[in-house]
């Protein structure tokens, strides 16, 4: 399964292009931009 998988998307370039789009709007939920102010405001409501 894995195999078909990544044979898949290696074989359809715009698979991997929504795919590579997906995984970066991801990853950018967890930036620091994004992270610090969130857990700022959980510090503050501890304090």
């Amino acid at each position: 399964a894995l195999a078909e998988a990544v044979g898949r998307i290696a074989a359809d370039r715009a698979l991997r292009g929504r795919l590579g789009e997906a995984a970066q709007a991801r990853a950018e939920a967890f930036s620091p931009g994004v992270l610090v102010p969130r857990y700022e405001a959980v510090y503050r409501r501890l304090a």
